[in-house]
């Protein structure tokens, strides 16, 4: 969702095409909170486009967050834009300390613990296109909301927030059960693993 009716329109052929709301102008600078897909960054900079990076602080959470402003009359506008491809992932053993989430956004893999946040890679275009044709086969876009085994104690449990373009948001969770059998589960864990970087077995 874009809160304005203006947009970003960028192509090899023009500048970019974007004018001040208050003085019409185009002399605009653009300015990034969150983490921004390094291709992004690249991709604006080749327009010759002032880009500024704000910090992770956004103004709404699990969005991209534009700061505009006029470089003439100073006018300064924000634009939120949602994320296409996103997906937040745990797992957990029970008893055990709290477990780490793992975040893909705009391109980037964090690791996500209660009083910190580290960068774990950035994956490249081939891996990613990889990742998402492995995520449709195993079709979690299908999967239940919840799959639950109450008659284990301890054992573990897993949580997937996911999105992609032209498919629906999901929140699917599980405790000591999971889709399919375990070998289908553990293949899941394995993509998951190769793609963050993150060994889910710890």
């Amino acid at each position: 969702m874009v809160l304005s009716q203006n947009r970003l329109k960028l192509s090899k052929d023009t500048s970019p095409r974007y004018s001040c709301s208050k003085c019409h102008k185009s002399n605009i600078s653009y300015k990034f909170y969150g983490m921004p897909a390094v291709d992004a960054l690249k991709e604006l900079e080749s327009f010759g486009v002032a880009v500024e990076i704000m910090g992770c602080v956004q103004p709404l959470a699990n969005t991209k967050t534009y700061l505009f402003q006029c470089k003439d009359c100073k006018h300064e506008w924000y634009e939120y834009e949602e994320e296409e491809n996103f997906f937040e992932f745990l797992y957990e053993a029970y008893p055990g300390p709290p477990p780490p989430k793992i975040v893909y956004e705009s391109g980037f893999i964090t690791l996500e613990q209660i009083d910190s946040i580290s960068y774990l890679r950035i994956p490249n275009d081939k891996e990613t296109k990889i990742f998402w044709k492995k995520i449709d086969k195993f079709d979690v876009w299908s999967w239940k909301k919840e799959y639950a085994n109450n008659d284990i104690l301890d054992g573990f449990g897993w949580e997937l927030k996911i999105k992609r373009k032209g498919k629906r948001k999901r929140k699917i969770r599980g405790y000591n059960s999971y889709p399919e059998d375990v070998k289908f589960f553990n293949n899941f864990l394995e993509c998951m693993n190769e793609f963050t970087g993150w060994n889910f077995y710890k």
